[in-house]
């Protein structure tokens, strides 16, 4: 009995030793695993500054192992608003050098090109914003997210023809749409409120535009301008943020 009991007793010893060896060797392959996935990736998202950087922090996002789906979800959307940023940026140069040069010459054959070049912009951001996603517990964040997606609905306006009044009438209603969401996610907002004000002249001037068949000649709308007051702004230091 003695024997059968210092065996039972050797057996769980050894059962014990095993479990915790087995334990230890599951800890180190789980944090080497996590250093070569999220610690490579917090790394790379912590050097990024260019599209093509952030571009990369989303792919490695993409690559994590489903044990870390929040982090996943988290970078992905992080490298997808910086991206947005970034490219609006530049679009945003190539539409104000149009303004400058129209202002100009208004048969300025760079007028065109530049636009050209931004429509190519600001659809890439289209793409992508429909890739951010609300998130229900972060107002600031929603908030952030609806007035961009307003104005990036009215910069659309500028690659529309002069005299398509009715296709600039329904952009300025789906921008006032987002506007007016983004006022729910945070009630008494100046700029939004600012940005929903803006837009209610240019309705009632494309209905009586459109009612007449006008089209300014060499007019493109909403292209940025110098001047204060003549624009909605892109929310500035309220871009859509998690951190």
């Amino acid at each position: 009995l003695l024997f059968v009991l210092c065996g039972a007793l050797y057996l769980s010893i050894d059962h014990n030793e095993k479990v915790q060896q087995t334990s230890l060797a599951e800890r180190h392959v789980h944090q080497k695993a996590y250093e070569e996935s999220v610690g490579a990736l917090v790394q790379t998202a912590g050097q990024a500054k260019t599209e093509e950087d952030w571009v990369g922090v989303g792919v490695l996002a993409q690559k994590l192992p489903a044990e870390f789906e929040a982090t996943k979800a988290y970078f992905t959307q992080i490298a997808n608003v910086r991206v947005i940023e970034l490219k609006t940026g530049r679009r945003e140069v190539l539409l104000r050098n149009a303004s400058e040069l129209l202002a100009v010459n208004e048969n300025d054959p760079e007028v065109k090109r530049n636009i050209a070049q931004a429509k190519v912009l600001h659809e890439e951001v289209a793409k992508l914003l429909k890739l951010v996603k609300s998130d229900p517990k972060n107002s600031e964040w929603n908030k952030a997210l609806s007035y961009r997606k307003g104005y990036e609905e009215y910069r659309s306006l500028a690659y529309i023809e002069k005299d398509e009044h009715a296709k600039a009438l329904d952009i300025i209603a789906g921008s006032v749409a987002h506007f007016a969401k983004a006022l729910t996610a945070k009630e008494k907002d100046l700029r939004t409120e600012y940005a929903i004000e803006f837009l209610y002249p240019r309705a009632k001037s494309e209905e009586e535009k459109g009612g007449k068949g006008q089209a300014e000649p060499g007019r493109v709308r909403a292209l940025p301008t110098p001047s204060r007051g003549t624009d909605p702004g892109n929310g500035g230091v309220d871009r859509p943020r998690q951190h």
